[in-house]
């Protein structure tokens, strides 16, 4: 029976975790936008925290996916001049979700982001984008306009508080107005 969820969980994931469609009257980023926003940073430019050992027991169960290299990249963002572009370089529409409109983030050591929806695909958590590897921030956000306009830092399988100051400082980096987000 475990399999079999399983493989249903995995389906769903093939069919359902794409980004939204993008929003339709920018199909993809300016010209103005560099293509240093959509390379991929590279290096251990922030900390990162293991997760919490009681949720290693609950990821065994097979009920959370873990998703591989491609998949991973098929979640990343960019973000520059404040807006925020999916891998493909077009823009990432309002944010939906059951949960406040919220979805999820996790960044990495370089400064990466990967956003996903747990609040509606609900074998996918914050742990499933580095296989249960360490993460440099992880929490929920909000996009509206394109722009990031809430952000925390709540999740239950890392204890990403201490590291929300350097999830700040890249976004203040990538020319988000950090001060203008609702934390």
């Amino acid at each position: 029976m475990k399999q079999i969820r399983r493989w249903i969980a995995l389906f769903t994931l093939g069919l359902s975790v794409a980004l939204p469609a993008p929003i339709p009257a920018q199909k993809t980023a300016p010209a103005s936008v560099s293509a240093r926003a959509f390379s991929k940073k590279e290096g251990n430019k922030y900390p990162t925290v293991d997760m919490r050992g009681g949720k290693r027991g609950e990821e065994k169960t097979g009920e959370v996916i873990y998703l591989n290299s491609t998949q991973r990249e098929e979640r990343r963002i960019a973000i520059e001049k404040g807006l925020v572009y999916d891998h493909t370089g077009k823009p990432v529409p309002d944010t939906r979700s059951s949960h406040k409109n919220q979805n999820n983030y996790v960044m990495d050591a370089a400064g990466n982001f990967y956003l996903f929806d747990e609040f509606t695909v609900h074998s996918i958590r914050h742990s499933s984008i580095f296989a249960g590897g360490p993460v440099a921030g992880a929490g929920n956000l909000v996009i509206k306009q394109g722009r990031i306009v809430y952000i925390d830092s709540s999740s239950g399988h890392y204890p990403s508080k201490p590291l929300f100051a350097n999830v700040l400082k890249e976004l203040s980096a990538c020319g988000v107005d950090t001060a203008g987000i609702s934390k």
